[in-house]
């Protein structure tokens, strides 16, 4: 059976949350519901949880703003994605995939056996992962200089 009931838009229907509290990228998403035929914005759910109005997640004209803390609490056990059902007062109701990431600041210093820095090296990050041994991605970043940050982006998975 096709579902012929008009169809709601959320715009990204996927989107990247970044788990790390210490991030730039642990912020509030803001997605745009397309709303057809008069339709309404009922509430949101996600893992048999309706989400509050006006502090998980907020509604301003067709701008849908989701709290940071209500986003990272459905990836606290390790999920390594919600989905969020933007339950509609009628048509169909349109899903946003958030997909927990973390990201890492790591610095690196390369130095000599008599502390002087060493530029041109090569070196090798690889983040250990608890459930699976390593993390899903391993970088090698050459150094232009003796310290330099590098920011590295890994998706959790199961």
């Amino acid at each position: 059976m096709v579902d012929t009931a008009p169809v709601n838009e959320v715009v990204p229907g996927t989107v990247d949350f970044d788990a790390n509290t210490s991030s730039g990228g642990y912020a509030d998403l803001v997605v745009t519901l397309n709303m057809v035929d008069g339709a309404a914005l009922k509430n949101i759910r996600s893992n048999g949880k309706t989400l509050e109005e006006n502090w998980q997640y907020k509604i301003a004209g067709s701008k849908v703003t989701i709290n940071k803390s209500a986003i990272a609490e459905f990836g606290k056990s390790g999920a390594s994605y919600a989905d969020f059902v933007f339950v509609m007062s009628k048509g169909q109701s349109p899903t946003l995939r958030v997909n927990y990431v973390t990201t890492y600041a790591l610095t690196a210093s390369v130095v000599d056996d008599l502390g002087l820095p060493i530029s041109g090296a090569t070196v090798t990050f690889t983040p250990s992962d608890a459930e699976s041994g390593t993390a899903a991605q391993t970088h090698d970043h050459r150094l232009r200089t003796a310290r330099q940050p590098f920011m590295l982006s890994a998706a959790r998975t199961l």
